[in-house]
This record gives structure tokens, C-alpha cells and sequence, in this order.
């Protein structure tokens, strides 16, 4: 959703740090999947909490700026799309979003799904728990089964 602390650029410290809790989860449950390799960004920019629920709050209460942040968060696909798949127009742009809570709500706050869908013809949206959470059983049943579904589509 958003980075946890302030790191420099170009430092890969914000996921890769040791003794999180959590950090493993996510590259545990996408190992050996199509999704090994994907792209990976915040829809919050520039703004470190590690708390979900602050950042929802903060930004249930500044609605203009969780709407700059969704403009840029839909800039972004409109680039990487345009740089990826450029060539392979009918393949669905697919997002999944972790933290199904925090990160759920402020992207159906903003609207971001239907931002998407009035610039790409195939939108797919998954919501699943934030890797960080308690859920490493969860977590990997979950991503596996999304990478079946897509694999069924595509």
C-alpha cells in the first residue's frame, strides 16, 4: 500500500529488512509461479507508515490526496502497459492488491478500479491479506489459486 519507512533510492531495504515480520511471506507465496518476477508498487507514494489503518484514515480525511495518488497509481499502469505490453494488447492488465482491509477500502475510495477500466479494455482486480500479516498458510493458497484463474483466462 505504501512504503513503511523512509529508505534511500535505490535501496531495497524497505521489503528486503531483516526481522519483519511477514517480509518472507510474500516472495514464499509467489515462488515458483508465473507471478515470480512481477512488478511490484505502492498505491500510496510518499508517505511512510507502517500502520494500515493510519494511512486509511489519513487519507479517508484527505480525499484530494488520495485522489492525486490514484492518478498516479493509474499513470503508472498506463506506462508499464504501454512499455510491457505494447506488442500484446489483449492481455488483461491484472492487479493484485494486498491488504484487504486498509488497502481495499482507499482503492474503492478512490475509485481506482473504475480509473482503470476508462483506460484499459481488460481489467482484472484481486484482493488479497497484506503479506505482512500472520498468514503463511493464507497467503500462498490464495496467490495460487489467482495464478490458476489467470492462467484459465489468458
Amino acid at each position: 500500500m505504501n512504503v513503511s519507512t523512509d529508505v534511500e533510492p535505490g535501496n531495497w531495504n524497505n521489503f528486503h529488512k531483516k526481522g519483519d515480520r511477514g517480509n518472507s511471506n510474500l516472495r514464499d507465496s509467489i515462488i515458483g509461479t508465473r507471478l515470480q518476477g512481477a512488478y511490484l508498487t505502492d498505491l500510496i507514494k510518499f508517505y511512510p507508515e507502517t500502520a494500515g489503518g493510519k494511512v486509511k484514515n489519513h487519507f479517508k480525511n484527505n480525499k484530494g490526496e488520495l485522489e492525486r495518488h490514484a492518478e498516479w497509481f493509474v499513470e503508472e499502469m498506463i506506462q508499464l502497459k504501454e512499455f510491457f505490453w505494447k506488442d500484446n494488447s489483449k492481455l488483461p492488465l491484472i492487479i493484485i492488491v494486498m491488504g484487504k482491509t486498509a488497502t481495499k477500502s482507499l482503492f474503492e475510495t478512490a475509485e481506482i478500479e473504475k480509473k482503470l477500466r476508462e483506460k484499459f479494455k481488460d481489467v482484472k482486480v484481486y484482493f488479497v491479506r497484506h503479506y505482512s500479516q500472520d498468514c503463511k498458510k493464507e497467503l500462498p493458497e490464495k496467490i495460487r489459486e489467482i495464478v490458476r484463474e489467470i492462467e484459465q483466462d489468458l
